[in-house]
């Protein structure tokens, strides 16, 4: 194993720091005043795909539909020019909203529901399973681009609807979806508890509280609720699918499970960034493929639907490999498995301050809009439950370590999918 060496260069941190409260009810509130021009709120729910079973597979992005139609709804009777965002992921859901000037209670109105008041009527419920449908089409089945269904990886690495599970369930089962049966999973799930409400924008923190405070004015006390984040190890032996799917190009993948970041945020930092020099158009991975398997190309992706810094389930490093005939890519896909460890290995350490900074640039540019900050405070804090946060990401990027071993160890001693899509 090559010497680690660490890097230190570590500039000022351009974010101020943050209040957090957990009130009686069990939501938790992040406040963070800055003089921006907006106000930005984000509802973060502790609740996502990894909640769902067999029955309700596909719950939480119908539930996420609804809520944002509820607070679109919301915004245009306020007149406030709210604007709201609302997205579901494998950890969390998120409803947010961000207002003009100084309008706390209108932005709270507008990007914050209270999971109880959720008003379900059977024709919206069809529409969005409608909408989700499509969805599920462009995405997960990959058509009619043509793609290879690359979502699908986690479903054959784990063995759990909320860890392997695409979030979009079954088309055919959410059109049998109830209002009562949406409810229920709502109910369950969508409490107070395994709530985060984060606002950015010139408040004080208890102008904040007193706010929020009269919003859910008559809430129940309720105790701490965290969901039990699963526990998997690295996937023993390989495992094999395969996939025939009309005017998709043939193409062959192989997939690792990926521990959870919350082990070690610093390893996980030095997995993500090891593995995208690795496979960068001018790194180690591309030219061996020019060398040894001219025509093959190859793409990384590190899981589903987030980005590697914002999972905790369901994670994986998947290879898609193109450009070639079902048998030489599915030879070029077991050598390239095996020279892997080594191609890992040779990944430089100017490689690696580079892919830092570039991240260190994109959490800057995104906390640099309120909304997007709000949604990342309250983000990480649903993930971690408080035990980190984005300045512990910024510092670690700050500060790389060049120690590829982590990442080779995990492509070379665990066991591998092979996804093979044929037309």
């Amino acid at each position: 194993m090559p010497e680690q060496r660490l890097r230190t260069a570590v500039p000022s941190c351009p974010w101020p720091g943050r209040a957090r409260l957990i009130l009686p009810s069990g939501l938790t509130v992040l406040t963070e005043r800055a003089p921006h021009p907006v106000t930005a709120v984000a509802t973060t729910y502790r609740v996502g795909f990894r909640d769902e079973d067999e029955q309700t597979a596909g719950m939480a992005h119908l539930v996420e539909h609804l809520m944002g139609r509820t607070a679109r709804r919301a915004a245009r009777s306020g007149g406030t020019g709210a604007q709201v965002v609302a997205e579901s992921r494998r950890d969390y859901s998120i409803v947010g909203a961000v207002t003009p000037g100084g309008t706390l209670t209108g932005v709270i109105h507008a990007g914050v529901l209270r999971p109880a008041g959720l008003s379900i009527e059977l024709d919206e419920l069809h529409i969005e399973a409608a909408l989700i449908e499509r969805e599920y089409q462009d995405l997960i089945e990959a058509r009619p681009y043509g793609l290879f269904p690359r979502f699908l990886a986690a479903r054959h690495l784990y063995d759990t609807v909320g860890e392997g599970g695409t979030g979009y369930g079954d088309p055919q089962t959410l059109h049998r979806q109830t209002p009562a049966a949406v409810t229920a999973f709502v109910g369950r799930h969508y409490t107070l508890a395994r709530t985060v409400l984060s606002v950015v924008g010139d408040f004080s923190p208890d102008e904040v509280i007193d706010v929020v405070a009269e919003y859910f004015a008559g809430a129940p006390a309720q105790p701490a609720s965290r969901q039990p984040w699963p526990v998997n190890g690295p996937l023993v032996q390989d495992r094999e699918v395969r996939y025939r799917r009309a005017g998709v190009p043939t193409a062959v993948a192989l997939a690792w499970r990926l521990p959870d970041p919350a082990d070690d945020l610093r390893a996980h930092v030095g997995r993500v960034l090891t593995g995208q020099a690795a496979f960068a158009p001018d790194g180690p991975v591309a030219a061996w493929l020019r060398d040894t398997y001219r025509g093959i190309g190859a793409r990384m992706w590190w899981n589903t639907f987030n980005n590697p810094w914002e999972s905790r389930t369901g994670l994986c490093l998947t290879v898609e490999l193109t450009g070639g005939g079902s048998d030489r890519l599915a030879e070029s896909a077991m050598a390239l498995r095996q020279a892997l460890p080594g191609l890992i290995e040779r990944v430089s350490q100017p490689d690696l301050d580079i892919l830092a900074a570039r991240h260190r640039l994109d959490l800057t540019r995104k906390f640099d809009h309120p909304m997007e900050r709000a949604r990342l405070l309250g983000t990480m804090e649903a993930l971690f439950d408080g035990a980190t946060c984005w300045l512990d990401l910024w510092t670690v990027l700050c500060a790389t370590a060049h120690d590829p071993d982590p990442l080779a160890r995990i492509v070379e001693a665990t066991g591998c999918l092979v996804m093979r899509c044929e037309t």
